[in-house]
């Protein structure tokens, strides 16, 4: 029998954002799956990264709490900080829980800005957006982002050219703008007036909840920020957003999360999200299936300090998707070696949905070990909606 050898050419491009020759061949194996499959490609739930039915995780119905293993017990605390403690029937190994990380409690009155978690100060100082295309403003609790133009925008001609844009829809009209240019970005993060630092990796045993395998293992708690919680109000058609972390020395292709949002919702929904599925479709890794291990930097890195945060929150993307738009090519590339991020453009990108004047609104976005603990912590004004509705 003959072998064939596939030869797949990596765009220098996306060389320089860190993407690796196995991820490349990612989207070529998704097509060759696709062709060997009748039943067409799955749904896929950007909030979690498995192949389920696209339903939004919120904080009403996120997971069970965190189990110790077949013989053993854990219980945590309401508290901010939290502990939690796992027997088995040889061994107990007490665990920690890190404090929930509150920096991004908005306005200039917030609770975490009370407790000294933060201040509106620090904020405003590591806070950079691009002006021409959002607008910033704050109230006592929560945080304004209004577009200024719309995502995508009309080339000159009957089709795009670079004289448009470095990002187009090929054969089309559709241009769009730089990858960060309607989001927020928090690209020097640590604030050492404050205790605590947002830290990546699992929040509780390694590859929890993924797999049962380290649980009540000693040495293998893992004590990161594993899940991030958001509230926030989405009047628009937005159906996803987006968050880019930086654990390294600088943003790549497997530092990005694309979640879903339900859209058209003007009053606050509040929704947690498991970072280690959220990161792994949008880092090349395929779909989450039962059994396989998330592959993306939170995982690949625990322990780490994060120190820069991009959010995308009137429209989604990624690396791998913006990929797709890319039009510059250098020395031996063709938009063929871009045409094979096509898919990750038609699931992730929902650039094409932010309108001029779509506005959300953001009490906090925090992170925790658990989502139980992260449901222990609540804003003023959403403290003062609890407290009305009984």
């Amino acid at each position: 029998m003959r072998n064939h050898t596939l030869k797949i050419k990596i765009p220098y491009s996306l060389h320089k954002e860190g993407i690796s020759m196995k991820k490349a061949i990612f989207p070529i194996l998704l097509c060759i799956c696709a062709l060997l499959c009748s039943c067409g490609s799955p749904t896929i739930n950007t909030t979690s990264g498995r192949t389920t039915d696209a339903s939004m995780t919120t904080q009403s119905d996120t997971g069970s709490d965190t189990p110790t293993g077949t013989t053993g017990t854990m219980q945590t605390t309401d508290s901010a900080a939290g502990t939690a403690s796992a027997t088995t029937s040889d061994t107990a190994v007490s665990t920690t829980l890190r404090p929930v990380y509150a920096r991004l409690d908005f306005g200039t009155k917030s609770r975490a800005a009370d407790n000294h978690l933060t201040s509106h100060e620090s904020i405003i100082e590591r806070l950079t957006y691009d002006k021409e295309a959002i607008s910033v403003e704050f109230t006592e609790d929560s945080m304004i982002i209004t577009a200024n133009k719309d995502g995508t925008f009309k080339a000159a001609g009957e089709k795009a050219a670079l004289s448009d844009s470095q990002w187009f829809i090929r054969d089309s009209d559709t241009c769009y703008y730089p990858v960060n240019t309607f989001a927020i970005m928090f690209d020097d993060l640590p604030d050492y007036d404050f205790e605590g630092e947002l830290v990546s990796g699992y929040g509780t045993w390694s590859g929890y909840p993924h797999s049962y395998d380290n649980v009540g293992v000693d040495g293998k708690w893992g004590g990161g920020h594993q899940y991030m919680k958001i509230r926030i109000k989405n009047p628009g058609d937005n159906n996803k957003i987006a968050m880019a972390f930086n654990n390294a020395s600088a943003y790549a292709s497997t530092q990005f999360c694309v979640m879903g949002i339900r859209e058209h919702q003007p009053e606050y929904r509040t929704y947690i999200y498991d970072i280690t599925y959220a990161a792994t479709y949008p880092s090349g890794k395929g779909v989450m299936l039962p059994g396989i291990a998330p592959g993306n930097n939170w995982t690949w890195k625990q322990n780490y300090e994060v120190t820069g945060l991009r959010f995308h929150l009137l429209g989604s993307t990624c690396s791998y998707a913006n990929a797709y738009l890319n039009n510059k090519f250098e020395e031996n590339e063709s938009a063929a070696d871009y045409d094979a991020f096509k898919e990750y453009f038609s699931r992730l990108d929902s650039r094409a949905l932010i309108k001029k004047d779509a506005r959300v609104e953001i009490d906090y976005i925090i992170f925790g070990g658990t989502p139980e603990q992260l449901n222990s912590y609540k804003s003023y004004i959403e403290a003062s909606e609890t407290s009305s509705a009984k």
